[in-house]
């Protein structure tokens, strides 16, 4: 248990393709990634902003039940990530990818 309290990190994977959650109390960072790639871990937010629907994003989501993040993330896999995750090709290059410039102040 660190300062912030118990915490846990897990990986789905699919051949060299992995989506990695960290959770503390609620499901906090999600990151894309693809095994020997160093430069290929990328957190949700980017991901959905280089396919250019960061906009129409349901994660994160905010709410005292502690299971809504994983209902919001399961809705954006289902919409926007779910391609990606299918095609090593596709995310490869998509990684590889900068993200857009933002102008808000999150993250």
């Amino acid at each position: 248990m660190g300062s912030g309290g118990v915490a846990a990190v897990g990986e789905f994977r699919r051949g060299p393709c992995f989506v990695r959650l960290h959770v503390r109390g609620a499901l906090g960072i999600v990151e894309y990634g693809l095994d020997g790639d160093p430069r290929a871990l990328v957190r949700h937010r980017d991901v959905l902003a280089r396919v250019r629907v960061e906009q129409q994003a349901a994660f994160p989501a905010f709410g005292d039940d502690p299971l809504t993040n994983v209902s919001a993330l399961r809705s954006d896999l289902e919409r926007f990530v779910r391609a990606l995750l299918e095609d090593d090709e596709k995310l490869r290059a998509l990684l590889a990818t900068p993200s857009p410039k933002r102008s808000g102040h999150l993250p």
